[in-house]
């Protein structure tokens, strides 16, 4: 089965762009929100943010981004925020770290020492890049310490290295958080997918550590509950997570609770508890793996998680915001709440945590990529990755703001370029008459209206930036809503694609390929002579997107596919290329290429009187069972009937698995690469007579 590929001359990617401007302003429309909640921008200007941390000294926070540039030559800045809640927050990188930035790969977590009003100390957990301190060839999932000053300065070369152990390009984990007797917690994703190392303890691939850091790396805390036990890690303090995004602190309890981003079915909740076993890859929420409830309860082994939801149809889920309001002016159902944001469905819920009982219910429909919550001084505030902002929930009582979505009939084209602008979406909790105000970017001019439309010319080439507000009688406002307009009227450049691996193939890919991708440049453009390009690769899966190359500034570069299991197979890449021209335009076009599939049967052999079951990528099927599969994707395949008996007489039929089409291979492992065509694998037995007193270790099925 060939797959598809899909070409596109100009894109504009509205998702993904970074304002430059600090301050008050937004980059989003408002979501929708209960009667008397609103939402505002308190700083914006970030650069694929997806961290946050309140400091103990004020209304000041840090915040680590992503990272930028391509595989391991990439940048990460740690930005300091000054008076976040004031008019005009002060904004000032204090580092920048060398890293691996791509897909799930990056910087991942910050957290103050608590301490920190007298130490300066902070934490960041990261994957180190090629010119991080004491970098071998390889990334690494790093955990370091660093020193702030009171100048607003980090004191040079004070990395401190506390943690590393092995890197992949996802689940790497990053929930940190102190705990009241400050002892540090941080949570390691299971590196990869379906990892077995998970559910060992000479492994950290999907555990909780807890250490007790000190002046010059860290000591084991005495009641960490594998300190004894031989062969095991001594920082485990918990095991069996999968994407261990976030970790939350409950202020008046003390309690610590961990946020498992699940795999195809769960999202989940756990209370960090002292040995406890959340289940990863045998269990994901409250179930076996693959499975919705009603489902059989967690065996003794396992503890199922506090809260959990099932994955929306089409969305999926991915829980990357944990934080619990514990102010008193939101309404009384919402005090202690917690609060979760989901990146997928960009819902938020709330629910309250009781013994014996959770009360889940669903809070506003936002229209944020959220990474990051936290509380502050009668606000909850978010991170939003995409649009690179903090935005703050408040409660006043009073009608919702309105709230409208500035949309354009065109948003390229050649000057003179006549722009006709409507607001959609309107949303007026008031009902009152509404005021519309354009401005048009760039001082283009500005105009007011009482209809929702208005028309532009724009005459010169250049990147506009026209936003839209709209006020109610009350003089409520709404959020800023902002497109952008790109007026050019030169050659565009084209993007090359070129598979290293399989140069046959020019219109899809099979995983484990290696691309090189290239620009074409227009003719007789003058460009800027310093950064003429720069590169952004998306990962796509279904609804979003995990960057794989981050504003690389190059004319070519290659992009390794991963021949890892996505779990599902509405992935592809898109490749967004930046032009930049010597009068300071930005031009944007991308392209699209999707993945080869094929159908991929198991069953078993037709001289057996039983039915084999078999877990794909973990999952438990019943033969027989077909499925689509990414050409080159590494599939575990386990046959769960390796053996089976027939009859109850003195003479009985034994079944013994002897592989599968007949392959000398009796391992019930098979690690299956999808091959090119559509094939059928074959379980196959050799059977043998067994005697009444036989002590063959077979297992007898009814």
């Amino acid at each position: 089965m060939q797959a598809r590929i899909l070409w596109a001359t100009l894109f504009i990617p509205l998702t993904f762009m970074i304002f430059t401007t600090n301050g008050r302003g937004a980059a989003a429309p408002l979501g929708e929100y209960p009667y008397g909640f609103e939402e505002s921008t308190v700083v914006s200007g970030l650069e694929f943010p997806v961290d946050m941390a309140i400091l103990p000294t004020g209304d000041h926070m840090l915040v680590v981004e992503k990272g930028s540039g391509e595989a391991d030559n990439s940048l990460a800045d740690v930005v300091l925020i000054e008076n976040f809640t004031a008019a005009e927050p002060t904004i000032t990188t204090i580092l920048t770290l060398s890293t691996t930035a791509g897909e799930g790969s990056g910087v991942q977590s910050v957290v103050p020492d608590p301490n920190f009003a007298n130490n300066g100390y902070f934490y960041v957990y990261y994957q180190t890049g090629r010119e991080a301190q004491s970098y071998d060839g390889e990334p690494r999932n790093r955990l370091s310490r660093f020193t702030l000053l009171a100048n607003k300065t980090v004191v040079p070369h004070s990395e401190l290295i506390l943690f590393e152990t092995v890197w992949d390009a996802v689940h790497n984990g990053g929930g940190m958080a102190f705990d009241n007797s400050g002892r540090l917690l941080f949570a390691i994703g299971e590196l990869g997918y379906f990892r077995s190392e998970v559910q060992e303890l000479n492994s950290y691939r999907g555990k909780v550590l807890r250490i007790q850091p000190t002046e010059t790396g860290y000591t084991i805390p005495a009641d960490n509950p594998f300190l004894n036990v031989p062969g095991a890690l001594p920082e485990i303090y918990a095991l069996g997570v999968r994407s261990p995004f976030k970790i939350t602190k409950e202020s008046h309890t003390g309690r610590l609770y961990l946020a498992d981003v699940g795999h195809a079915h769960w999202e989940e909740v756990n209370e960090l508890k002292r040995g406890a076993n959340y289940g990863w890859p045998v269990r994901e929420g409250p179930c076996p793996i693959s499975t919705y409830t009603p489902c059989a309860a967690a065996p003794a082994a396992y503890t199922d998680p506090l809260l959990y939801y099932p994955h929306h149809d089409t969305y999926g889920g991915a829980l990357t915001g944990v934080a619990f309001y514990e102010g008193v002016t939101f309404p009384e159902d919402y005090h202690e709440a917690l609060f979760m944001a989901d990146f997928n469905t960009t819902e938020l819920s709330a629910a309250h945590l009781t013994d014996g009982s959770i009360d889940l219910g669903n809070f506003a429909l936002s229209t944020n990529r959220i990474v990051d919550l936290e509380y502050h001084d009668e606000g909850l505030y978010f991170l939003d990755i995409y649009d690179g902002r903090i935005g703050r929930i408040t409660y006043t009582g009073e009608p919702t703001a309105p709230s409208a979505t500035l949309t354009a009939d065109t948003v390229f084209g050649p000057p003179d370029l006549t722009v006709t602008f409507t607001a959609a979406d309107i949303s007026n909790p008031s009902g009152t008459e509404l005021t519309y105000y354009w401005n048009f970017g760039g001082g283009m001019g500005e105009a007011t209206t009482t209809e929702p439309t208005v028309t532009h010319t724009y005459t010169a080439e250049g990147n506009y930036t026209p936003w839209l507000q709209i006020v109610d009688e009350n003089g409520r406002r709404s959020n800023i809503s902002v497109l952008e307009i790109t007026v050019y009227e030169g050659d565009l450049p084209q993007i090359t694609l070129t598979n290293l691996t399989n140069p046959e193939l020019t219109d899809y890919y099979h995983a484990g390929d290696t691309i090189e991708y290239a620009v074409v440049p227009p003719q007789d453009v003058n460009l800027d002579p310093f950064a003429p390009y720069s590169w952004l690769i998306e990962l796509r899966h279904n609804v979003h997107a995990h960057p794989a190359v981050v504003y690389y500034k190059a004319v070519k570069g290659i992009l390794n596919i991963s021949s890892e299991d996505h779990g599902d197979i509405d992935i592809w890449y898109r490749f967004i290329l930046t032009m930049n021209t010597a009068q300071g335009v930005k031009v944007t076009v991308t392209k699209e290429i999707f993945p080869a599939y094929s159908q991929l049967t198991f069953k078993g052999a037709e001289t057996i009187p039983f039915t084999p079951d078999i877990t794909v990528s973990g999952i438990q099927h019943t033969l027989p069972y077909s499925y689509t599969a990414i050409v080159g994707t590494e599939y575990p395949v386990v046959n769960l009937t390796p053996t089976y008996v027939t009859g109850h007489t003195a003479e009985q039929t034994g079944y013994l698995f002897s592989g599968w089409n007949n392959q000398p291979n009796t391992s019930n492992l098979f690690m299956l690469t999808a091959p090119a065509v559509d094939t059928t694998y074959t379980a196959d037995y050799q059977t043998i007579t067994l005697n009444y007193f036989s002590q063959l270790p077979l297992i007898r099925k009814k």
